[in-house]
Formats: structure tokens, C-alpha cells, sequence
């Protein structure tokens, strides 16, 4: 999602024909009364390709022969994200928060909404928080010739901005409806009968169970910052059979997966833990203990489904070549130090 900032009688509700009419939503109108740039408040999409919030934000300055500025605000502490997430997010280049940046900026100023990310618009694909991939994926199928096309080449802006010192297809959309609607729907499934082996979140952290298949999934996650979908899973799970409850299990996955994956704070993550403990998106199942009504999963089934032993050795092989990898980058950095004080 974006949210372009217009200014100017002009900008009211003009909607660029190659932008598909469905992609805008208008969260607050301005009035006639001041002229001024267009600003495009980049969030998630931070590409300057194949970008329609960015599109429609130049071509929304042309019409009213303004400057177009782009605002990213890189924040330091974003719900656990660190040096791995953000380092990540450089290299590589909300209704609560949408409401209240409505009420705070002037009566001139309009505020567009562009979905950028999603091929249908969130908004159009359902109005409802939908049960499965299954129920959503015919309502995408039948928007698909209104909204997947070719993007249009992007025009420059005809005003260039002058600072001054005193200026500074499925599982996607399922994913974003979850974050827009799910806090409501949301109800944790999970049984809490007794349980045969609890670990504390530091044992989990530094992948100290019993459990190598899961240990591994974990190792690769902090080592490398993702780990295979189908262990994403797993690893949920086993959370949710090693901890007191659904709630605990939830809160865990989370912050494990912000604080080491770089789909952390992302649809992507929350409902790829959601799913595996909270049963989202998934039928019910015969209940059993511990797990509930929730799809069980386990060390045996995945023997079944590919190579374990595979899978670990690869984990333990990367994970040393990084740790010697960081070892001698540390010995490199000693070495010259003391080159340097020897010369001094």
C-alpha cells in the first residue's frame, strides 16, 4: 500500500486512465483553497519499477504542474526489526495509522490510497475476511482482465522538486487480509492439555531442543534469514506443542520470526505463524490433544515427505561456513589493529 498526499484544487479526484479507478481509494478529500506538491508516502513498496502508487503520484503532478516528492521514513526500532532487516531493506534499494495521518494533516490536503502491491487491489478482490485460498481465488480470477496488464511506462515529473534548507495472487491477498480485518476474527484453537515437553523461549532461540529437524529449521532462520515454507510451518508447530498454550505459542513464533526473518513485521510471517497455530485460512481437524481442531504436524510425516537428514547436514554445513566466514572476517580486522599500533 502507498498513500499519495495531494494539495490543490486540481488534485480533488483525478484519476489517471492507466491507473484502473478500483486501485485509488480517496481516504480524505481537500479543498479548492492551496496548490502544492504531490507527495508519495512510500511504505512497503519501495521500488521505483512496475510501481503503480509511484505512477499515479507523477502522473497526478503533471495534471496540476506541481513537483512530486517521495517520503520513506526509515525507522531504527520497528517492531523488533534490526540491523538484518533494515541492512536488508537498503541493499534492496495500517487503519488505525491511516486515520490518524487523515485527521492531522490541513483541510487542503487530499489523501489518495494506492495498492501497489497486489495484482486486484485488496479492497476489491473481497470485502470479507475470507476462509481459504480456495473461497478468495475465483473472486481474483474474475478481476484478473481489469487489473493484469502491462504497467505503463513511467513519465518524468514536469516540475522538478527545489529543496530549500528549511525543507526535508492468492496467498498474497490472503496474506493482506489478515493484517486489514483478521484482529477480530482471530481466535486461538489451540487445546492446552497437559504436555510431554515444554522449552523456554532462550532454548528455542538458540535451537536447543531434542528435536534436530526443528533445531536445523531454526539455525537456518538465524543464519540466514528465511527458512523453506513447508519448515516455517513445522516450526510453528512444534512451538505450539512445546509451550503452555496457543497464546505463548503465537507470541513466541513472532518473535522469533520478526527478530531473524527478513519477512519479519510482514503479512507474509504473521499469517505463515497464524496458519500453523491459529488454524487460519485452514479447515478444522479431528481434535486431539494439545493441538485442538488445529492440522497436526510432525517429525515422522516429514520423513515421509522429503529427506530429514538431507536437510539437516545442509543446515549444519551453512552454518559453519558462516561462523568461519565471520571468524576470519574478526581475525582479519585484529590482524590489521595490531599492524597499526605496531607502526605507531
Amino acid at each position: 500500500m502507498a498513500m499519495v498526499n495531494v494539495a490543490g484544487k486540481k488534485m480533488a479526484a483525478i484519476i489517471d486512465c492507466s491507473v484502473q479507478p478500483g486501485r485509488v481509494r480517496v481516504l480524505k478529500e481537500g479543498s479548492t483553497k492551496q496548490t502544492g506538491p504531490v507527495v508519495y508516502w512510500m511504505f512497503r513498496d519501495q521500488r521505483l519499477r512496475d510501481n503503480w502508487a509511484l505512477i499515479y503520484a507523477i502522473h497526478q503532478a503533471n495534471k496540476a504542474n506541481v513537483p512530486v516528492a517521495v517520503v520513506f521514513n526509515l525507522f531504527d526500532q520497528f517492531l523488533g526489526a534490526k540491523a538484518r532487516q533494515v541492512g536488508f531493506m537498503l541493499k534492496e534499494k495500517f487503519r488505525k495509522c491511516k486515520d490518524e495521518i487523515c485527521l492531522r494533516v490541513g483541510d487542503s490536503v487530499a489523501i489518495h490510497e494506492v495498492d501497489a502491491h497486489n495484482v486486484v487491489p485488496i479492497w476489491v478482490a473481497s470485502e470479507k475476511l475470507e476462509y481459504s485460498a480456495r473461497t478468495l481465488r475465483g473472486k481474483i480470477n474474475k478481476r484478473l482482465p481489469d487489473y493484469l496488464i502491462d504497467f505503463p511506462v513511467l513519465q518524468p515529473p514536469c516540475r522538478k522538486w527545489v529543496a530549500t534548507a528549511n525543507q526535508l495472487t492468492d496467498w498474497e491477498s490472503l496474506f493482506d487480509e489478515v493484517a486489514r480485518k483478521g484482529k477480530k476474527f482471530l481466535k486461538l484453537n489451540g487445546a492446552c492439555q497437559e504436555k510431554k515437553q515444554q522449552w523456554k523461549v532462550e532454548q528455542l532461540e538458540r535451537a536447543q531442543t531434542a528435536d534436530p529437524l526443528w533445531n536445523a529449521s531454526q539455525l537456518e532462520m538465524v543464519y540466514q534469514g528465511k527458512m523453506h515454507g513447508f519448515m516455517r510451518m513445522y516450526w510453528a508447530k512444534k512451538i505450539l506443542e512445546w509451550t503452555k498454550g496457543p497464546e505463548e505459542a503465537l507470541a513466541i513464533s513472532i518473535y522469533l520470526n520478526d527478530k531473524y526473518e527478513l519477512d519479519g513485521r510482514d503479512p507474509n510471517g504473521y499469517v505463515g505463524c497464524m496458519w500453523s497455530i491459529c488454524g487460519v485460512h485452514d479447515q478444522g481437524w479431528k481434535e486431539r490433544q494439545v493441538f485442538g481442531k488445529i492440522r497436526y504436524m510432525n517429525y515422522a510425516g516429514c520423513k515421509r515427505k522429503f529427506d530429514v537428514d538431507g536437510y539437516i547436514a545442509y543446515v549444519k554445513r551453512i552454518v559453519s561456513e558462516i561462523k568461519k566466514r565471520k571468524a576470519e572476517t574478526q581475525l582479519g580486522g585484529k590482524t590489521k589493529q595490531l599492524r597499526v599500533k605496531h607502526f605507531i
